[in-house]
């Protein structure tokens, strides 16, 4: 047996007969299939890098990595969701998908924001698992960050003021 979470495998038996050995009798091919029983590897997400990004006119990027406890002999598909304040594809970018290719352990994908000219505050952004192909998610994994704005908003105060002109048509 082995530790490597891996598909299925089929296997085919032929006995073939050397010359001069005896002939075998009956069946002479055979074909069966090895299950695999190991356990699904568990994946946790983190994120490098800077957590707080700036929006500071050039793009800002943080790693998203996931990670399986072991490694897989398939490759693992992390499906991931988006929420927060901060929105994906106004404020930031970033794939939906974690592939860790078979014979792996991690894979990473970068998260990029977005500049604009809206005065915002400081928006947060938080990354969930949502389903994960040949794996299971240990525990709730979920990241966390937030994009500080580097919008300034300004206020202008215009005082008008009027003199008010007295004539002698005013009065009767």
């Amino acid at each position: 047996g082995d530790d490597l979470d891996e598909h299925n495998e089929d296997v085919d038996l032929t006995l073939s007969v050397t010359a001069g050995a005896a002939t075998a009798a009956g069946q002479t091919a055979h074909e069966t299939t090895i299950t695999d029983n190991d356990e699904l590897p568990t994946v946790t997400l983190s994120i490098t890098d800077a957590a707080t990004l700036a929006e500071d006119g050039a793009a800002a990027t943080a790693d998203i990595t996931a990670t399986l406890s072991a490694i897989s002999g398939r490759g693992v598909t992390v499906a991931l969701v988006f929420d927060g304040t901060a929105l994906k594809g106004t404020d930031y970018t970033c794939p939906d998908y974690i592939i860790i290719p078979k014979g792996s352990k991690t894979a990473t994908i970068t998260l990029t924001t977005l500049e604009d000219s809206l005065v915002e505050g400081t928006e947060g952004f938080t990354i969930d698992i949502d389903t994960i192909e040949y794996g299971t998610e240990d525990g709730e994994q979920q990241v966390d960050g937030a994009i500080v704005d580097d919008e300034v908003a300004t206020v202008a105060f215009v005082l008008n003021t009027s003199v008010p002109v007295e004539t002698d048509a005013d009065f009767v």
